[in-house]
C-alpha cells in the first residue's frame, strides 16, 4: 500500500519508463480518434462503426 499511497508525498517516482511511453502512445491514438470523429464528415457513423446512413429529406430516421 506505500506504493499507491506514500508517506511523504513528493514528485519522486520509480516506474519503469516504458510506461510513460505507453501512455504516450496511447494517448496520440485516443486524440487521433477523437480528431477523426470531430472532422469526418459523418462524425465517423460509417467510416468508423460502419453505421448505414440513409440520406433523405425529410430525414427518414425521424
Amino acid at each position: 500500500m506505500d506504493k499507491l499511497f506514500p508517506k511523504n508525498a513528493n514528485n519522486d517516482y520509480d516506474f519503469n519508463k516504458v510506461i510513460v511511453y505507453i501512455f504516450y502512445f496511447l494517448t496520440v491514438v485516443t486524440i487521433g480518434r477523437s480528431l477523426i470523429h470531430i472532422f469526418a464528415p459523418d462524425g465517423g457513423a460509417n467510416t468508423i462503426a460502419t453505421i448505414i446512413r440513409f440520406d433523405g429529406n425529410p430525414d427518414p430516421i425521424m
